[in-house]
């Protein structure tokens, strides 16, 4: 025992604690499940890795062309009309990488009399030059990547 006015860091001993049998039932279950959450949180991992390197070498590119409101024909007179097809092609090798469809709706921005015929293409896979886009029977342009990217306003 402890002298009057001394410091004791330790409590004594008390009475035994029950025993935790619940542990030694679980503890199967509680590797089981813990495996189960391993496999997966590693095929999450797994799936962001694929999306994010397939994401890396596609992007999406999106624009609009400044058409008439009424006949959906471009307001500069090139041969562009809503629904017309848009091509993508490398710039260096010509091949097609992408296409898709000039909007059919006109859309009108703010209160301009303007309207816009916009065209999304998805999955246009990176090239090392730039890109020449084509809409409907008008002459090719080149245009960056960024450009696409931000969303590119022609004027042709």
């Amino acid at each position: 025992m402890s002298q009057p006015g001394e410091l004791q860091y330790f409590q004594p001993s008390g009475p035994p604690l029950p025993t935790r049998t619940w542990q030694r039932r679980s503890r199967a279950w509680v590797f089981a499940l813990s495996v189960l959450g391993a496999v997966a949180l590693a095929g999450c991992a797994i799936t962001a890795v694929i999306v994010g390197i397939d994401h890396n070498r596609h992007f999406t590119a999106t624009g609009a062309v400044q058409v008439d409101c009424a006949t959906g024909v471009a307001v500069s007179g090139a041969p562009i009309r809503a629904g017309d097809p848009v091509r993508i092609y490398d710039s260096k090798t010509g091949e097609l990488l992408a296409s898709a469809r000039l909007g059919t709706e006109a859309l009108a921005r703010g209160s301009s009399t303007a309207c816009f015929a916009v065209f999304t293409v998805d999955h246009v896979p990176l090239s090392s030059g730039g890109y020449l886009l084509e809409i409907g029977d008008a002459p090719g342009r080149l245009v960056s990547r960024a450009a696409l990217e931000a969303g590119l306003v022609l004027d042709p």
